[in-house]
């Protein structure tokens, strides 16, 4: 994980993500730009794939599909679902967790 100061935090997936749950995180934040991770399939990024903007995070230049003005995310406390998910409908639980690491 790349270290912000005195922690980082990281989205890890959750039983809900189609992949299931991951021990090491599939995403990095630092600021408010997301990475890959060591725990996604495609491996570690030095390019951000989304920036977090007001409870959501949307795709930027390093993501493979290129940026977008459409979230792919809302993050809701420690919780990140898919954009257009119901967090209140039995199904659409979160797709990853997240999680602040000690330095």
């Amino acid at each position: 994980m790349v270290q912000d100061g005195a922690g980082a935090s990281a989205w890890y997936a959750t039983e809900d993500h189609p992949r299931g749950t991951s021990s090491t995180p599939c995403f990095d934040i630092i600021g408010s730009m997301v990475y890959p991770a060591a725990g996604h399939p495609l491996g570690p990024a030095t390019r951000p794939w989304y920036q977090l903007r007001e409870g959501y995070a949307f795709p930027v230049d390093g993501h493979p599909d290129g940026p977008s003005n459409v979230a792919a995310f809302r993050v809701d406390g420690d919780r990140v679902y898919p954009a257009d998910a119901d967090p209140h409908t039995f199904g659409d639980g979160p797709w990853f967790e997240t999680r602040v690491e000690p330095a």
